[in-house]
């Protein structure tokens, strides 16, 4: 029996046309079996790879093609793809498919339709297996007998969904608790498909999709605020852990309360990976329910025609509400309009005196009469748009943690404006903060910076930083600036920087070197001079950088990069202008030459050539020669024309006319007389007995007999001109020999 595996892409035409050939084989052939794996584009990489990596294939492509060896188990037979297929179906069967690629495309489009519609029919089915998995905390408290029916009834999670409810109390609650399951189980609802009581262990919160904490810490006498602080941030810290350790992935926690609920959502959080962050909110929608309900009541209208209606702030402590943006719709004045018609609240309500002082008073009353109901309700709201998305246009006011938006500090859980949309939600950070509302928002971040403070032992180590409002940073801003200009104005009266002061000037101050600039300034022989001044490197005969590193080696009076760095940390790195010679660089550190450790510049000229970075004088004509580098009169000349600088003629002369040298006839006819030079025509003997010179006689062509043998006549003459020469050159002995000993 042939078994093929047939597996592609919902939306790929060539799996619809392998799809339709597999169907004609299986049909008509008795022993030929065809299984079908459809997979959503989204899922087919993956898929794909993990199986070729499973059996050890290579394929790429949809569709993908093996056989199963059915009667000899084993893993399957990889065929190949659609043309493998296609020639397989060819050769074996003598069948193969003549599908146009119009209706090949058509059939994958609707393939991948059904395969959508049928997943949804599976999921629908596994909800019915595995119902959702809500849980409660605090359960014994008035809200949740309240909010068990709203989330029996299908309008939160869908009237496809089946839930399961756990109630999460301490043991003292159990006969409480007893009397809410009975009751809830008393509603029939199709939907509930258990509810049962829990305590606090270690499998709390296993496998949940939505847990709703309800825990409060109310005022007691033996307890300060920062003790119930501490007290809500354990209980919470605790929570999170299980949360983290026990809950489904994409578990949703909503934290309600009348204390500390902002506190509370961060606490959970801090205990949460990274990617479940957004997945923690804090309940603000009620505050926001019960302005509106005051609004409504002023204005003698229904509390759902009030909209957009913003809580800032810390929920449970210092907030601020918004009307700003709110509206009315639906109502009875002067001009009328379609229900989505609305009119600005604030143009409505005439009585501004109301709104100044009584409106606020009376808002915060409200909640002083809290029995539980508003609070179910306003759960329930916001778990609904969670899951259905909020109303198009209209704003939810939400504590979500704060990313930087609106100036707020980042890692506070704080009630900002959000839409909700696909499963999830959003802030709404193009809106404008009105003036007003600025000083109250450093007011309620404050009050929660302290609370985070405190419960600061509970939170996890990546989220235990403080945070600072905006008002702290500009304060802090200003210390820095005010701490860098105290550091370069000591720079600059004690002519060196510190450590701190350069890093300071170089982001700043751009008289300040930098390093770098240091040692450029260092070689041009101005680096870090004292206003007494140090004698410039080239002015000095300052040796080279090579010479110095010898000098350092050799001579331990000058001190190490790390000795100066730490001396210059000291604010003493330079002596006395008497103890140092010279500041040199040397790989990118300042060091302190000392007079004895200074090579003489013949030294230094000399471990420069041998180290290659000055070349010699030999080495240096040759280059001239080979045109590497110019000679002295092609590279003075270019100047001259110029008139950058003055010819030979033109420096000496001036001096000449004013009697600082003499003219070449005065220096030498001194000389002359006094026999140490010898004359032109005494010389021009001397070079005609060397035969370098012909005489003017010799010039001539001479003839045969004169050529033959010497006269004479010039026999004498060359005797006469060789005493001469000898009586020369003793008189120029002497004449060295008297200047070497006035020397």
């Amino acid at each position: 029996m042939a078994k093929l595996v047939l597996a592609g892409r919902a939306d790929c035409p060539y799996f619809a046309k392998a799809e339709f050939l597999a169907d004609y084989l299986q049909k008509n052939l008795p022993n030929f079996r065809v299984h079908k794996i459809t997979l959503h584009p989204d899922e087919w990489e993956n898929w794909l790879q993990s199986t070729c990596e499973q059996n050890g294939w290579k394929h790429t492509r949809s569709p993908i093609v093996w056989r199963e060896l059915v009667d000899r188990g084993g893993k399957g037979l990889l065929l190949g793809g659609f043309n493998e297929f296609m020639e397989h179906a060819q050769h074996y069967y003598f069948n193969t498919s003549n599908m146009m690629t119009d209706l090949m495309l058509k059939i994958g489009e609707e393939n991948l339709i059904t395969h959508i519609e049928i997943q949804k029919e599976e999921e629908e089915l596994q909800r019915l297996v595995n119902p959702l998995q809500v849980w409660i905390t605090r359960a014994s408290a008035p809200s949740c007998y309240s909010l068990i029916p709203l989330l029996a009834n299908g309008e939160i999670f869908g009237m496809a969904q089946d839930i399961s409810i756990h109630l999460l109390d301490s043991s003292e609650q159990e006969d409480i608790l007893r009397g809410v399951v009975m009751e809830a189980e008393d509603l029939a609802c199709p939907l509930l498909r258990g509810i049962t009581m829990e305590t606090f262990s270690d499998d709390t919160f296993l496998l949940a999709d939505v847990i709703i904490v309800l825990d409060d810490f109310p005022e007691q006498e033996n307890l300060s605020s920062e003790d119930r602080v501490r007290q809500a941030a354990e209980k919470c810290k605790d929570y999170g852990s299980l949360i983290g350790c026990n809950a489904n992935e994409g578990v949703k926690v909503l934290v309600a309360g009348s204390t500390f609920v902002n506190l509370k959502a961060l606490v959970i959080l801090s205990q949460l990976p990274c990617e479940l962050h957004r997945n923690v909110v804090a309940l603000a929608l009620q505050l926001e329910y019960e302005a509106k309900a005051q609004l409504a009541k002023k204005l003698n209208v229904n509390a759902a025609v009030v909209k957009d209606v913003i809580v800032w702030g810390n929920i449970s402590g210092v907030n601020f509400l918004d009307l700003h943006l709110a509206k009315i719709y639906q109502y009875d004045g002067a001009i009328w309009g379609p229900p989505s018609y609305s009119h600005p609240l604030l143009e409505v309500i005439y009585d501004s005196k109301w709104m100044k002082n009584d409106f606020f008073l009376e808002w915060k009353s409200r909640q002083l009469h809290r029995a539980g109901m508003s609070a179910a309700h306003a759960i329930a709201t916001v778990m609904r748009f969670w899951y259905q998305g909020s109303p198009p246009g209209e704003i939810v006011s939400l504590g979500v943690i704060s990313e930087g938006e609106f100036g707020i500090p980042e890692d506070i859980v704080f009630s900002m404006p959000v839409k909700f949309q696909d499963g999830g939600w959003e802030i709404l950070s193009e809106l404008v903060i009105p003036d007003e509302l600025k000083e109250t928002l450093l007011e309620a971040t404050s009050e929660l910076i302290k609370e985070k403070d405190i419960a600061e032992p509970f939170l996890q180590e990546s989220d235990s930083s403080t945070d600072q409002t905006s008002d702290f940073q500009i304060q802090q801003e200003n210390w820095l600036v005010g701490k860098r200009e105290s550091d370069l104005a000591a720079a600059q009266d004690s002519g060196l920087p510190t450590q701190s002061s350069s890093f300071l000037a170089d982001c700043e101050d751009s008289s300040v070197p930098t390093s770098q600039e240091s040692l450029q300034a260092t070689l041009k022989g101005h680096a870090f001079k004292r206003e007494s001044g140090l004698a410039a490197p080239r002015d000095s005969g300052l040796p080279t950088q090579s010479s110095s590193y010898l000098a350092d080696c050799e001579d331990s009076s000058v001190p190490t990069s790390q000795e100066n760095l730490q001396a210059t940390l000291k604010g003493h790195a330079f002596p006395t202008e008497q103890d140092i010679i010279q500041i040199l660089p040397y790989k990118g550190s300042l060091i302190l030459s000392y007079e004895d450790a200074v090579p003489t510049q013949n030294e230094s000229t000399i471990l420069m050539q041998q180290e290659g970075t000055l070349p010699t004088q030999k080495e240096s004509v040759l280059q001239m020669q080979q045109g590497a580098l110019p000679t002295q009169r092609e590279s003075v000349l270019p100047l001259q024309q110029e008139g950058a600088i003055p010819t030979q003629r033109e420096s000496v002369l001036p001096m000449q006319q004013e009697g600082a040298i003499p003219t070449q006839s005065e220096s030498v006819l001194p000389r002359q007389q006094e026999g140490a030079i010898p004359t032109q025509k005494e010389s021009a003997l001397l070079i005609q007995q060397e035969d370098t010179l012909p005489t003017q006689k010799a010039s001539v062509p001479p003839t045969p007999k004169e050529s033959a043998a010497p006269t004479k006549q010039a026999s004498s003459i060359q005797t006469e001109q060789a005493g001469a020469l000898s009586s020369q050159q003793e008189s120029s002995t002497r004449t060295n020999e008297e200047n070497d000993a006035a020397r």
